[in-house]
C-alpha cells in the first residue's frame, strides 16, 4: 500500500514509497493509493479535487483520514481560524466537500473570520452531516462588514439528517447594537439536533 504524506521531497519509509505534497498549516496528512472514487466508480481527473483525492504523477491518491471514516478538520481546505485571515472561502470550500462526501467536519479551535454568506445545502447528500467545533468560546465564527445576510444558513430537504454543536456565530462585540443580518437560518430540516449553539449581534 503506497501513502504519501506532506513536506517537501521524496523519501522511502520502512520499504514504502512515500509521496510528500505542499504543506499545509495542520498535522501531516497522510494519503493512500486508490484506484476508484467514493462512490465506487474509476478515478479520472475530473474527480481530483485537491483535498481529499489528489494525483501525483500517473496516480491517484485519497486522504487516509476519509478512507477510514474520520472526522476531518475544516484547515485542510485551508481554513486559518487566526482571527485575522477571511476565511470565507475556505469555509465554503470545507462546507461544500463535507457534504458531497458525507463527512464530519471539525470547526477548528480560534476565529474564523467570514465577510459574506456561507451556505450549508445537504440536499444532495447521501448521510448524516455534523458540524462539530470545540465549544462557543473556542471555535467562533466571526462576521464582519455589511454584504452578509445569512451567517451560515442550513437548508435541503432532509429528516434526522443534521447535525451541528458547539460553536458560536459573533458580529462584533464592542458595540452592544447588533450589526448583523441573520446569524444562523435553518429550514426544511426534521429533527435535526442542534446543540449548544450561540449566536451574538444579530439581528435575528
Amino acid at each position: 500500500m503506497k501513502y504519501f504524506f506532506i513536506l517537501f521531497f521524496n523519501i522511502n519509509v520502512f520499504a514504502q514509497q512515500a509521496v510528500f505534497l505542499p504543506a499545509t498549516e495542520i498535522q501531516r496528512q497522510y494519503y493512500i493509493e486508490t484506484n476508484t472514487w467514493f462512490d465506487g466508480s474509476p478515478m479520472n481527473n475530473e474527480k481530483v479535487d485537491g483535498f481529499i483525492y489528489k494525483k501525483k504523477e500517473s496516480l491517484f491518491y485519497v486522504l487516509d483520514d476519509y478512507a477510514k471514516g474520520n472526522a476531518i478538520n475544516a484547515k485542510l481546505f485551508g481554513v486559518k481560524a487566526n482571527g485575522i485571515s477571511d476565511d470565507t472561502t475556505s469555509l465554503q470550500k470545507s462546507l461544500d466537500l463535507g457534504v458531497k462526501y458525507g463527512i464530519t467536519l471539525i470547526l477548528p479551535y480560534g476565529t474564523m473570520i467570514t465577510s459574506n454568506d456561507l451556505l450549508l445545502d445537504i440536499s444532495s447528500s447521501k448521510g448524516k452531516i455534523r458540524l462539530i467545533g470545540s465549544g462557543i468560546s473556542n471555535t467562533i465564527i466571526k462576521n464582519i462588514g455589511t454584504t452578509t445576510k445569512n451567517a451560515l444558513k442550513i437548508t435541503g430537504n432532509h429528516f434526522n439528517n443534521l447535525e451541528i454543536r458547539d460553536f458560536r456565530i459573533e458580529r462584533e462585540l464592542s458595540t452592544p447594537q447588533p450589526t448583523g443580518n441573520v446569524g444562523l437560518f435553518v429550514e426544511k430540516q426534521v429533527y435535526a439536533s442542534l446543540e449548544n449553539i450561540e449566536i451574538i449581534r444579530f439581528t435575528k
